[in-house]
């Protein structure tokens, strides 16, 4: 058996009890470890997001950012001072 074969074999499902239920609970008595105080604050992000979701701006804002910052690959950048600063590209 191939590696890859081997590495989808060994790859389990999740099983439904293991992930949250609509109101982000594990079951009766888990999910929502955050101390009483933020709640309120808690609750209103979830609202706000919910409504910028689906808002094309925060989409394309959140792609860019995406792309930018949040660990993916970035475009390559040409730094123009320090390209001149130490005498341009070396091969």
């Amino acid at each position: 058996m191939s590696s890859a074969a081997s590495a989808s074999a060994s790859v389990l499902p999740v099983p439904p009890e293991s992930l949250p239920d609509q109101a982000g609970r594990f079951g009766a008595f888990g999910g929502c470890y955050v101390p009483e105080t933020l709640m309120t604050a808690l609750k209103e992000i979830g609202e706000v997001y919910e409504t910028a979701r689906h808002d094309p701006a925060y989409l394309d804002e959140l792609a860019r950012h995406l792309k930018e910052f949040a660990g993916r690959p970035t475009e390559l950048y040409f730094a123009e001072r320090l390209t001149r600063h130490c005498g341009g590209a070396k091969s």
